[in-house]
């Protein structure tokens, strides 16, 4: 091998060919161009690449240490232990931090924070105590809550009925007082959601809140088992509130017109308006509809304008209302066979345009009040199967009275002679008072009366039409 290359430098002198041609002066250059070929390009490339790298990282490596330990004068730093609430819970950390002004010790980190094991590097550095911030309190407002469209418009509704209803009770009556679960609550509820409400006049806006308050108040006769029964006649006490309204009454909580599309019974007054030309109740009319339930006093509010009650056999309980003595246009209260009781309201006898009163069939007791007597244009009096105790001498300025019926009571201290001055009286019915003793006055005897009866073992009675004999 060493033959053959200096061989191949001094020349082969068995072969003259192969000898070595002297040096030439462009070689050197011919070199340059071998190193500068495309491999050492790309070895030239990566070279620069890896110097520009290296250039960069320590230019970055400079600006981290730089800005490792923060400005107290930079603007927008701020504590981050104390975002977080001094160590505390991480749950109540916003989403986004405010900027403050840099707390007395802030919190450096360094290289050395991040190092666990290295007790050389982590003792190399004291970090300051972080102190946390006095927790402040701001107080606590209740904040005023804002009312949407439809919960403004129906306050206003409200606030509009409320001055109704005070300008037309004269403050007798309001709703402020009542509860959620009431009739008169659940009317107003009803009422102010009416989208017609702001078309109504003042009385009929009146009205409708009236009408509704009864029907709220009733029980529907599915509801019996929340009813009991009790009483000699019957009374009834509902234990429940109502469950639903009856039938006959659920178009009267509906938005449509009251005179006209809301239920109610004519009986034998066929031919007889409902309201006026007004649009206000003349009559209230549901007799023979199992209605359960207590009368309303706001019904007392239709006084301008209602002349008839008919509620005949129905389920109603409880009294009657004091306040129905301001229904002045009354002709006609007809509450004959219901679950009625307690003593017979003394207002009564304000309703001097009284015709007909039916009070029968109920538990009414006590004695009659005296200011019946002023009813000077009652005709019918029905005061049947009840447990009144008295006949007040008064029921003889009734001049206009046709028809007394007081059968089936307590009645006792025997028949006033004033009676006798009935002179239009064609009817007297006294019998089943075991207690009504004594003797029949001249004064009844001589009127001149189609049926006169009584209890001739207890009532003398020689001029009755039909004695009830208990033997």
């Amino acid at each position: 091998m060493a033959r053959r290359q200096r061989r191949t430098e001094e020349g082969d002198p068995e072969n003259p060919g192969l000898q070595r041609p002297p040096p030439s002066e462009e070689e050197p250059h011919r070199y340059l161009c071998l190193v500068i070929s495309f491999p050492g390009v790309i070895l030239l490339g990566i070279a620069a690449a890896l110097i520009i790298f290296l250039i960069s990282l320590k230019s970055n490596n400079s600006e981290a240490i730089a800005t490792s330990a923060p400005s107290p004068e930079d603007p927008f730093w701020f504590d981050i232990s104390e975002n977080l609430g001094g160590g505390g819970n991480n749950d109540d950390v916003a989403l986004s931090f405010p900027t403050r002004q840099p707390t007395q010790n802030p919190t450096r980190i360094t290289s050395s924070t991040f190092v666990e094991d290295d007790d050389r590097l982590s003792s190399s550095v004291t970090e300051p105590p972080i102190l946390p911030l006095p927790q402040v309190n701001p107080p606590t407002l209740l904040p005023t809550p804002l009312l949407s469209e439809e919960a403004f418009f129906l306050e206003d509704a409200k606030n509009r009925f409320q001055e109704i209803l005070e300008s037309k009770s004269r403050g007798d009556f309001t709703v402020r007082d009542k509860d959620a679960d009431s009739p008169q609550t659940k009317a107003l509820n009803w009422l102010v959601r009416d989208p017609n409400l702001y078309s109504y006049s003042g009385d009929r806006v009146l009205q409708r809140w009236v009408l509704a308050t009864f029907a709220f108040g009733m029980v529907s006769p599915s509801s019996e088992n929340n009813v009991e029964r009790g009483g000699a006649a019957g009374t009834i006490r509902s234990q429940e509130p109502p469950l639903s309204i009856p039938q006959a009454m659920q178009n009267w909580v509906r938005y449509t017109d009251e005179c006209t599309r809301w239920y109610y019974t004519l009986g034998d007054d066929n031919g007889k308006t409902l309201c006026n030309s007004e649009g206000l109740y003349v009559r209230l009319d549901l007799r023979l509809q199992n209605l359960v339930g207590t009368l309303p006093s706001e019904i007392a509010l239709l006084s301008n304008h209602l002349r008839y009650i008919h509620l005949f056999d129905n389920r109603l309980y409880g009294t009657v209302p004091s306040e129905f003595g301001l229904l002045t246009q009354l002709e006609r209260l007809e509450l004959t066979k219901n679950n009625l009781e307690g003593e017979v309201p003394t207002e009564l006898g304000n309703l001097d345009r009284l015709r007909f009163l039916g009070l029968g069939q109920n538990s009414f007791s006590g004695p009659l009040p005296s200011e019946m007597g002023k009813l000077s244009r009652l005709n019918t009096i029905g005061l049947e199967w009840n447990r009144f105790t008295e006949i007040p001498s008064e029921l003889g300025n009734m001049a206009e009275t046709r028809i007394l019926n007081m059968d089936h009571n307590d009645l006792r201290n025997g028949v006033p002679t004033t009676i006798g001055q009935l002179t239009k009286l064609e009817q007297l019915n006294l019998i089943f008072n075991r207690d009504l003793v004594g003797t029949m006055p001249d004064e009844v005897c001589d009127l001149d009366m189609d049926v006169l009866q009584a209890d001739c073992d207890v009532l003398d009675c020689d001029c009755c039409t039909r004695c009830n004999h208990y033997d």
